[in-house]
């Protein structure tokens, strides 16, 4: 029934103005959605040694505004990859985690600056050096 209303057939139901204006408003109201979230995806991997390292947490700060909080949080996924999404600006990445090693664990640490725009950032490579060990039971 709405098909046949909407293209006027069975002796032009609806004037086609009134078509045209239907389509003029549904063209409108598919362009003025809401906006986004004005953040972009930033990817990367946790590396320590030239090999990605899973489970590592990665913090994400403004510079200078450590004392406020993390602004995102991650988590290093398959093969040390990650991916947090945020407003553009400049960032640093903290990242920490662990190997195990012998009867304990490497601690790793490492952080990253990265500058986002309106466009996504990839390749985005935090080293992770060697904390030293910590004995756990």
């Amino acid at each position: 029934m709405f098909l046949v209303w909407w293209t006027g057939n069975q002796g032009e139901a609806c004037p086609a103005w009134f078509r045209w204006a239907g389509w003029f408003l549904l063209a409108v109201a598919v362009g003025c959605g809401s906006p986004g979230s004005g953040k972009v995806t930033v990817s990367g991997k946790t590396v320590f040694r030239g090999m990605g390292v899973e489970e590592v947490g990665i913090q994400v700060y403004r510079p200078g505004q450590e004392e406020v909080g993390p602004v995102a949080q991650a988590r290093s996924g398959y093969h040390g990859s990650f991916a947090v999404r945020l407003p553009p600006g400049i960032y640093r990445l903290v990242a920490s985690g662990s190997l195990p090693a012998g009867n304990g664990r490497r601690e790793l640490r490492g952080e990253a600056e990265v500058k986002v725009g309106d466009r996504r950032v990839d390749r985005v490579v935090i080293p992770l050096r060697d904390g030293g060990l910590e004995n756990r039971p």
